[in-house]
């Protein structure tokens, strides 16, 4: 509101401007009976209906803010000439209550309207208060003639206990409102400015009528409060109604929910979603839904599957492939379980009320063969453990065997994942697989002047080992160098990666010397026992091949034995003779074992004493009896070239030797349950 309207609304309680002689009562009685005889007389009932729809128009309410605001002044029924005096205090009168408002302007304050009728007017009911009550008769038509309307007139008392509109009995309370917030905070500088006007005031002004004191008018305020809460509070609902409302409302709740949890968790809805996790290879997903050994798996078991399906998509689809058949199956048949080590089913309840489905992962079984020669061990969970007959129950992943042979430690990987079934995977060790070194690596101080010497070897690929640790540099490598730290009294040996195996020559200590001769031996004692198997797998294929009358039998033989051979099988053939008996035992000559190059490749070679009990006979003819047929011992050789592309041995020439075979260190093995007796 600007500074002009401010100082238009405001009245002053205890206005000077009244004449001295103050204006005829009677006047202004004969006044108010005039406004009351004619608003009974000219207003209608259209009128006063009209009346009521524009209370809520701004031009109306603009109407009343001026009659209300309008001041009642000595002047008003007053001469000519006591206006123009009275003209001159009111000029006067402006300039002090400008320059107040100009000191005091956040100061100022309106007046409510009922304030400022009971300044003015005291107990004289303005027109349009009256115009807006109405008679009671016309009020009563009104109400019996809209019946079916919403009520527009609602009951207050005011002062007067009068009865007013809805809306203005809102409009009053409202700002009767604002003045309670204000009340506290204005009311000392009312107090100032009523001292400043009565200071100001002339004696022989006359004093309103029947002016309303503050604190009265705060007394009815309040009641008049206390009347409306009264009025508009809300009725009470009964608590039954409540509890009634309030179960109805949670069973609705309850049954939504129930059916859209029931929905969630069907098997339609989760299958999408398994099938999403899986394939979008997330931690937190493998983490929540798959199940091995009855408990979800780790972070660290998630990440190597999800390595796992990232290297190889063949093993993701055939899982996913998996899964969707374990749902259609459980689709038809909600007890149906697979047998596949991967699979999709059931796995409790969620809130205790729909199935839960999750991926199960079967145990992988591994078992390794113990071997006499060879100390092995197994790494589980950081640490080695000596292998057992047991089969080990593990996740799919990668897996270290360690097999500690002639002072080299050798390590294989074993890598563990799905079939179609569950088998056990079976490893045991082997002269001719391809492992790796193991050994403690200890690098060499190659900057280092201690020593500077040459390695003289058989094969200068060989890996240099000092004090049983690995240097990981070739021979051929070292030999390059102008010195390192290796001090005299140190111990080195070389291992040297033969196409069947890593071998390691026996250690020699350094002494200072220019040059050190460190070689393996091709003579490796763990290949004697190959020599063996091969010679005895040989002899009952030569028995089979000739009973038999069947050449493709001989397997461990190449040319030119196995041509022999097979010229002897079908001598049997063309001479219709058939064959019987064979090779009751054989000696073996541990001593006459060597290894030897051959070639580009190597040769092996063992020895002895070979038992011979065999005949042939007419195939119409009855067969002899083996007891009938005298043994004859024969002193034999066998030689087999290691073949490197199918990296096993095979025998070339075989039988009747000329080197010299002794009985010193014998090994007999007994074969004569492969002898042929007819």
């Amino acid at each position: 509101m600007s500074k002009k309207n401010k100082k238009k609304n405001k009245i002053e309680k205890n206005s000077s401007n009244f004449s001295e002689g103050g204006f005829d009562k009677s006047i202004l009685s004969n006044y108010s009976q005039w406004r009351e005889d004619y608003s009974e007389k000219e207003i209608s009932e259209e009128v006063v209906l009209e009346s009521k729809k524009e209370i809520e128009k701004v031009d109306d309410l603009d109407f009343k803010s001026h009659l209300i605001n309008s001041e009642v002044e000595d002047h008003t029924f007053s001469t000519d000439e006591e206006k123009a005096k009275s003209s001159e205090k009111a000029k006067e009168k402006v300039e002090e209550v400008k320059e107040k408002k100009e000191e005091n302007n956040e100061e100022d304050e309106i007046l409510t309207e009922t304030q400022r009728l009971q300044l003015i007017y005291g107990n004289v009911v303005p027109l349009h208060e009256r115009r807006r009550r109405g008679s009671k008769a016309t009020k009563n038509k009104n109400k019996e003639k809209h019946k079916d309307k919403k009520p527009e007139v609602v009951e207050s008392v005011d002062v007067n206990e009068k009865e007013t509109p809805e809306k203005e009995v809102v409009v009053a309370t409202a700002v009767e409102t604002v003045e309670k917030k204000e009340k506290v905070k204005t009311e000392e500088k009312k107090k100032e400015k009523e001292k400043e006007k009565e200071k100001a005031k002339p004696k022989e002004s006359v004093k309103p009528k029947e002016v309303v004191k503050p604190k009265e008018v705060e007394k009815a305020k309040e009641e008049k409060d206390k009347k409306d809460t009264n009025k508009y509070e809300m009725p009470k609902i009964p608590k039954a109604l409540k509890f009634i409302f309030a179960c109805t409302i949670v069973l609705m709740l309850s049954v939504v929910g129930i059916f859209g949890l029931k929905a969630y968790h069907s098997l339609e809805v989760k299958l999408p979603n398994i099938l999403a996790g899986v394939e979008s290879k997330k931690i937190g997903f493998y983490t929540s839904n798959i199940v091995f050994k009855d408990k979800t798996i780790d972070k660290n078991q998630a990440e190597y599957l999800i390595s796992l399906f990232e290297g190889d998509e063949a093993k993701l689809k055939t899982v996913e492939k998996w899964l969707k058949e374990d749902a259609e199956n459980l689709k038809k048949d909600s007890n149906y379980k697979s047998t596949r080590p991967i699979r999709l089913q059931k796995s409790g309840k969620v809130l205790g009320l729909f199935d839960d489905y999750k991926i199960h992962l079967d145990p992988l079984k591994l078992k390794v063969e113990k071997n006499d020669d060879v100390e092995t061990t197994i790494l589980l969970d950081g640490k080695e453990e000596a292998i057992s007959d047991k089969e080990y129950k593990l996740f799919p992943g990668k897996y270290t065997v360690f097999y500690y042979d002639n002072n080299v430690k050798l390590k294989e990987e074993v890598s563990l994942f799905y079939g179609e079934n569950s088998d056990v995977t079976t490893i045991s060790y082997g002269a001719g697989t391809d492992y790796q070194l193991a050994n403690e690596v200890e690098k060499l101080d190659t900057n280092a002047k201690e020593s500077s010497f040459k390695i003289i070897t058989r094969d200068d690929s060989s890996i240099l080992f000092v004090n049983d640790k690995n240097t990981e540099l070739t021979v051929k490598e070292f030999n390059k160098l102008s010195g390192t730290n290796i001090k005299s009294g140190d111990i080195l040996k070389v291992v040297t990666k033969m196409p069947w195996g890593y071998t390691i020559s026996d250690g020699v200590t350094y002494q200072g010397e220019s040059k050190i001769n460190v070689s393996t031996s091709l003579t490796d004692k763990r290949l004697l026992n190959v020599a063996i198997n091969r010679t005895i797998q040989l002899l009952r294929e030569d028995v089979q091949s000739r009973g038999k009358k069947d050449a493709s039998l001989l397997t461990v033989m190449i040319n030119p034995s196995l041509e022999i051979e097979a010229k002897r099988v079908e001598s049997l053939i063309n001479n219709g003779r058939d064959y019987v008996g064979g090779y009751p035992s054989v000696e073996f000559d541990l001593n006459s074992f060597d290894i030897r190059e051959y070639g580009d490749t190597y040769e092996m070679y063992i020895g002895g004493h070979l038992l011979v009990q065999e005949t042939t006979y007419p195939q119409n003819n009855k067969p002899p009896q083996l007891s009938s047929i005298t043994p004859v011992e024969s002193t034999v050789g066998f030689h087999f070239i290691y073949d490197k592309q199918k990296k096993n041995w095979y025998s070339n020439i075989w039988g009747f030797t000329t080197r010299t075979i002794t009985r010193t260190n014998i090994k007999s093995v007994d074969i004569s349950k492969d002898m042929i007796a007819k």
